[in-house]
């Protein structure tokens, strides 16, 4: 069965576990890292390119402890990728919400969302984006609407797109009771967590966090 390696972590406490950036970042992330400005989001950048090096540490070689051996290189609008010939076959994605950010691999091309749960006003303008064609939108709660926007954008993140209302609104989604699903979304008291993937994954075996897994298919 194909597996995923994915986790969520603090961004502030990887970051002060981390080595000194200019030590471990390859020429196009220190680039990347130049045009952030906001102290929040080059601590998330810096958070999520190291738990992306420590996931293809322990997946290539079982020790995380050897990050700094597995570069990662930028691309113009995608997710970054391995920069070795050992960890070639993996493919990863990254989000960041609040104070966390995680991280997903897998040999398969994969689709990630990050959502902390709070008060999202701006998603009641988006009712008719988010809610399924069978329900009446005003109906459907805020966070409801949170976990549809973290489903939608995992899976515009699997296929490389923008979160464009056109984009969203061209997303059908179909709730299913179990696996197999197109989109897996974990929820905790804290966040919401989109996975999107064509393959077919063992989700339980595969994330060790306590929630609720809830799963959508996309109408074709």
């Amino acid at each position: 069965m194909n597996q995923i390696h994915l986790e969520l972590a603090e961004s502030e406490l990887l970051c002060t576990q981390m080595p000194e950036p200019e030590h471990w970042l390859s020429s196009s992330e220190l680039q990347r890292l130049s045009r952030l400005k906001a102290p929040k989001r080059r601590a998330h950048y810096l958070a999520g390119h190291w738990l992306a090096r420590q996931l293809l540490a322990m997946a290539c070689r079982g020790d995380r402890q050897l990050a700094m051996q597995f570069p990662l290189r930028e691309r113009a609008d995608k997710a970054p990728v391995p920069d070795t010939a050992e960890a070639s076959a993996w493919q990863l994605s990254i989000s960041h919400s609040g104070p966390w950010v995680a991280c997903a691999i897998a040999p398969f091309t994969l689709g990630i969302d990050l959502e902390q749960r709070r008060a999202r006003p701006s998603l009641q303008s988006m009712r008719h984006l988010l809610s399924l064609d069978a329900e009446c939108a005003e109906f459907v709660s805020d966070d409801e609407l949170l976990r549809r926007w973290v489903a939608k954008e995992s899976w515009i993140k699997l296929h490389q797109g923008s979160a464009l209302p056109e984009q969203l609104q061209a997303i059908a989604l179909q709730t299913r009771s179990a696996e197999p699903a197109d989109i897996r979304v974990l929820s905790s008291a804290d966040w919401h967590l989109g996975v999107a993937c064509a393959a077919q994954i063992n989700v339980e075996q595969a994330v060790g966090y306590a929630g609720a897994w809830g799963y959508f298919d996309v109408a074709t």
